[in-house]
């Protein structure tokens, strides 16, 4: 219990540590980018020690974090093919230094050809650097030796070193969480006890082994045995995400002056960040506006110094801050903290998502806890990216532009689709007028001459009907435009069954006697919807229905709930759709009739109100068999105004 007490704790604790965290791996990045201001040697030297003091830090937090990730069973590995050998001399390289300012040596032996292993580099990177820096710690002559041999199925690391040894009694616990040997008495209240511990358990997440073999005064031994090939590999622990940033990204680090409470925070002067290669200016000549939404002040004046150099950049302090100054200037992106007060950056990326403008816009969440449930709920939320602290400039330029440039593709995809759609609502308009038109225009002049003195009183009786008629196919062209133009009615409870009754004895009329109608009510209740809209859904697909079948055949009309949605179904056993025609059922203008018998916007206009109910319409055809129309409509409907949108049903 005291073990679930502390990892817990040092979870808490780890996620508070990431944000001045951040801020110190800035403002160090920013002293030690080529191009800022030039710096004595000395000067140069403290933030050398700085960068690897912080380095440290970070470590231990991701240690710290890394522990409570597998007290809760979220560990998850990235595995890879690992060369060890080339591992080994990276990792080395930079503890030499410490070796050498301790006066022994640190020696890598048997790297020259392994077999790679499969798991996961950084973890694997964090075992063989927890070892080797314990063995320089306690290492005070002599020095420490890093042997690398394989057999046929694992391969083994040594660590050995010449310190000061591990008393036999405290063997059997060296490799227990928050355990520290204290027989040197250089260990007592320095270190977390968890290191070791933690280097075992991901050591075991790797099918792997590791043993301590130690002497008083003469030294000990660490032994790692990993198996090679890849039936250790645990799919249940396989990292599916991409990694967020390089291993060099996330071991920099940088920090901000503390200033007093309530004092002015000024963005922080940061030397120009380059956008990364390969990463393009988004929206062209027009500089975009960002929205940064961050409680803290300093990282808010950080992050803004980096912004900046690109952006507008538009501060606000809270989540409800934030959704005003978005309501009011509309910005081209969004940032967030995810842990704020009044409004946490969760909620305020539900809110923006409500608001008609702003559906479109990029959220970006900026959060310590890294966890993939925590990713998970962020997206889930309405996020489209998700960056953890701490971050690099250039990693957090790399994000915003990507999500501006999708938006970008985005808004011109729309823009594209809104001309196609014009374009095609113009040339099936200008195809549909062109025949009553020109018929109209035909019959004035032989009209003209039939109305002169002489002229055949019943010719020009024929000539006023013809032009009547023409006439009329152009005012139903004009009113199922504006059928399919006019927003959505108001909302009412509706009885489907009633109104779809209501359609049929309407139609009645166009029935022959050939055709048996057959009513499968299965559903008498009522619904919120707009009941005209329906209606004209109702009249136009049972009026395609009597027209496929002609004077004989059989019409079932089916009402029925089915979960949570309502289903409205005609089946005619007329003579069906060809495939070809349903790619472009439901577009404008487009009808199996022959020429002037229709507008070709019926099932378009269906389409629009079905959609504007949050409905869909499914068609079922065989040539010479049949089609089946399906409504289906939620039973809890809003109704809402949608731009016309045509999708190819089949």
């Amino acid at each position: 219990e005291l073990d679930r007490l502390k990892t817990q704790f040092f979870d808490n604790v780890s996620h508070e540590l990431r944000t001045p965290l951040t801020l110190i791996l800035l403002s160090l990045e920013a002293l030690t980018t080529p191009g800022s201001d030039p710096h004595t040697e000395g000067q140069k030297l403290h933030f050398s020690n700085m960068q690897h003091s912080t380095g440290k830090l970070l470590r231990l937090i991701n240690n710290l974090l890394d522990l409570a990730k597998m007290e809760s069973g979220e560990i998850r590995l990235r595995y890879e093919p690992v060369d060890v050998g080339a591992l080994l001399r990276k990792s080395l390289a930079p503890l030499r230094t410490l070796a050498d300012s301790q006066r022994i040596w640190l020696t890598l032996e048997g790297t020259s050809s392994q077999s790679p292993i499969h798991g996961d580099l950084d973890l694997l990177d964090d075992v063989f650097q927890n070892l080797v820096t314990n063995a320089l710690k306690f290492t005070s002559s002599g020095g420490v030796t890093v042997r690398v041999s394989e057999s046929e199925s694992h391969l083994a690391v040594e660590v050995s070193d010449t310190g000061c040894g591990i008393a036999e009694e405290d063997l059997p616990r060296i490799f227990d969480r928050f355990a520290q040997a204290d027989s040197a008495g250089i260990r007592h209240l320095k270190g977390t006890g968890i290191g070791l511990a933690l280097v075992k358990d991901i050591v075991r997440l790797h099918g792997g082994t590791i043993a301590v073999t130690s002497t008083l005064e003469v030294g000990s031994s660490f032994r790692v045995l990993l198996p090679k090939g890849t039936a250790h590999i645990n799919e249940a622990l396989r990292e599916r995400r991409t990694r967020d940033v390089t291993e060099g990204e996330a071991r920099r680090v940088f920090d901000i002056p503390e200033r007093p409470a309530g004092s002015e925070r000024e963005p922080v002067p940061f030397p120009l960040q380059e956008l990364p290669a390969g990463v393009t200016r988004a929206t062209g000549s027009r500089v975009p506006h960002l929205l940064l939404v961050e409680d803290d002040p300093d990282v808010r004046a950080a992050v803004v110094g980096v912004l900046r150099q690109h952006y507008i950049v538009r501060e606000a302090v809270d989540g409800n801050e934030g959704l005003r100054l978005a309501k009011e200037e509309r910005p081209d992106l969004v940032l967030s903290d995810v842990m704020m007060p009044v409004m946490s950056g969760l909620q305020l990326t539900r809110a923006l998502r409500k608001v008609p403008g702003l559906l479109e816009v990029p959220v970006i969440l900026l959060t310590a806890r890294r966890e993939t449930d925590a990713m998970l709920e962020g997206l889930e939320s309405g996020a489209n990216d998700y960056v953890g602290k701490p971050f690099s400039p250039r990693e957090l330029l790399a994000r915003v532009e990507t999500q501006l440039r999708l938006r970008d593709a985005s808004a011109r995809a729309a823009e594209s689709e809104k001309l196609a759609t014009l374009g095609l609502l113009t040339t099936g308009f200008a195809h549909d007028i062109r025949n009553p038109l020109n018929g109209l225009l035909n019959c004035l002049e032989p009209l003209r001459s039939q109305l002169q003195e002489g002229g055949d009183f019943e010719a020009a009786r024929s000539y006023i009907d013809l032009m009547k008629e023409a006439g009329q196919r152009i005012h139903s062209l004009a009113e199922s435009l504006l059928s399919f133009s006019r927003p959505a009615g108001r909302k009412a409870r509706v009885d489907i069954a009633s109104g779809v009754e209501n359609t049929l004895r309407v139609l009645q009329f166009k029935i022959p006697p050939g055709i048996e109608v057959v009513r499968d009510i299965q559903f008498k209740g009522t619904l919120d919807a707009d009941g005209g809209g329906l209606n004209q859904v109702w009249t136009n697909l049972l009026d395609n229905a009597l027209r496929a079948m002609g004077p004989s055949g059989k019409l079932v009309v089916r009402i029925a709930q089915e979960a949570q949605e309502l289903l409205v179904s005609f089946t005619d056993s007329g003579v069906g759709i060809a495939p070809r025609d349903l790619e472009r059922l439901f577009q404008p203008f487009f009808s199996t009739r022959a020429a002037g018998e229709g507008t070709g916007l019926g099932l378009s206009l269906c389409q629009r109100i079905v959609l504007q109910h949050q409905g869909r319409i499914e068609v079922t055809t065989e040539l010479g068999r049949g089609s089946t129309f399906k409504v289906r409509l939620p039973m809890k409907t809003e109704v809402e105004d949608l731009e016309p949108r045509f999708t190819a049903v089949g």
